[in-house]
């Protein structure tokens, strides 16, 4: 994953995709983008206008934005599942929580709410880490 002017670009051995925000397919965070090339790149396939991705949970929303992450580097690379990224002080969590991988076996995870959030876990199709923030604040009324 690179990118190139205003654009995302990714590549894997299923095809080239280039995106940006836009006013394509939404996405199940509410975002919209505009794309050429192959979803199948990131999984993805659009169904009733939404982009979908059994695979790569949100992939164009959290590939966006790591690629305008000012700690990230020009060249982004998604670890297969089974492999593990070593960081930078030579350490990894190989069976849980790897470095670098967008597969939803290293991002999906447990979210337990008590007196706070909706009422049901299905209030949302996809609920992300972004989510989480904008609960407690509204709780306490912040």
């Amino acid at each position: 994953m690179r990118r190139a002017g205003d654009e995302a670009v990714v590549w894997s051995e299923r095809g080239e995709l280039r995106f940006a925000p836009g006013s394509g397919p939404g996405d199940l965070g509410g975002g919209h983008w505009s794309f050429e090339g192959e979803l199948a790149a990131v999984g993805g396939r659009v169904e009733d206008g939404v982009l979908r991705s059994d695979d790569y949970p949100d992939p164009l929303a959290r590939i966006w934005s790591a690629l305008h992450c000012d700690n990230a580097g020009e060249l982004l690379i998604s670890a297969a599942p089974g492999y593990e990224f070593t960081d930078w002080g030579g350490v990894d969590h190989v069976g849980g929580g790897s470095h670098g991988s967008l597969h939803r076996t290293d991002s999906h995870g447990t979210l337990i709410l008590a007196g706070i959030g909706p009422e049901s876990r299905d209030a949302q199709e996809q609920w992300t880490l972004r989510d989480i923030a904008p609960m407690v604040r509204e709780h306490f009324g912040l």
